[in-house]
């Protein structure tokens, strides 16, 4: 049990066209942040892709049959050749004889607490995802950005998830060694409205893999973290993919972890890399006592309340 504290790793790659590539980074970044500590691993917002919602996808209809290996075999082929064909996603039919939704993750969540997102086909729809893995390889939650990122900032960014992305509608939350860790994406970050809930659940620590950029990240990044922080007293992680100044969608970086007084405890650069560092949980109940605006609230006259079931 982790009563007063545990070590999380921010890892702040770059992210390419390569998916096979980018999940072999994900993966080392894993295992070495493992090696030094980590109980906690997240990775960045759309880890295994391109940030954008302009892109190719392939969708491989094939004929499955009783033949484990030929199925792989044609799954395989049919992969190879939608990625030679400039395709950024690639999807199968469920059930081609690999597992569902684990192709790649649980081989490593045996090992290490992973939390990242991807994008998620379910029932028509395209929602981004973030998962959050136990070590034994059972899903822990699944928290769909609820905030879709739609922005006109004139001469510097316009961009609209909602053309492509669907939106989540469930506050998430998950326990990891008797500490309750609570997870948004990205855009989610913005409204206080959610992080409040996630606090009143007992939260301690919120963990946003997000993809702020070269307009939203100097302005707001750090602002916000601390905001959110400072707002519900506990431990703010942001965890971002590395800066590629040839992608389309080029990513703020500067992952962060900031602690409940909303002081940045450690951050990096733009640059690929893992953000190591502790977070102690007494320090959560040390500001909480201090400043008790947990109990000051006037819940008589205000209050913020969830509605939809969790």
């Amino acid at each position: 049990m982790l009563k007063r504290g545990f070590k999380i790793a921010l890892v702040q790659m770059k992210v390419g066209a390569d998916k096979a590539q980018n999940i072999e980074t994900a993966v080392r970044e894993i295992h070495k942040a493992k090696s030094q500590g980590a109980h906690i691993v997240a990775l960045p917002e759309c880890f295994n892709s391109p940030y954008g919602t302009s892109f190719k996808i392939a969708l491989v209809q094939m004929k499955v049959g009783a033949d484990k290996a030929q199925n792989i075999e044609t799954a395989v082929r049919e992969i190879h050749k939608a990625k030679s064909q400039g395709a950024h996603i690639v999807a199968l039919p469920e059930c081609f004889n690999s597992p569902y939704g684990t192709k790649w993750f649980p081989e490593y969540a045996e090992e290490v607490r992973v939390s990242g997102t991807v994008p998620e086909r379910c029932g028509g729809a395209l929602y981004n995802t973030c998962t959050v893995w136990d070590g034994s390889g059972k899903l822990l939650a699944q928290h769909r950005k609820m905030h879709l990122f739609d922005i006109d900032i004139p001469d510097k960014i316009t961009f609209r998830e909602s053309e492509v992305l669907s939106a989540g509608d469930q506050i998430t939350t998950f326990e990891y060694q008797g500490v309750k860790i609570g997870v948004g994406i990205c855009y989610d970050l913005r409204f206080s409205e959610m992080a409040h809930l996630m606090a009143k659940q007992g939260c301690s620590v919120l963990i946003y893999p997000a993809a702020f950029n070269m307009t939203t990240g100097p302005k707001h990044w750090e602002l916000l973290a601390k905001a959110r922080a400072n707002d519900e007293q506990l431990w703010v992680a942001l965890v971002s993919p590395a800066r590629d100044t040839e992608a389309g969608y080029v990513a703020w970086g500067h992952s962060t972890l900031v602690d409940p007084w909303a002081n940045v405890v450690a951050k990096l650069d733009e640059k690929p890399g893992t953000l190591l560092a502790d977070v102690d949980l007494s320090i959560v109940e040390e500001v909480r006592s201090q400043i008790p605006v947990r109990v000051q609230r006037r819940t008589d006259v205000y209050d913020t309340v969830l509605k939809t079931k969790c």
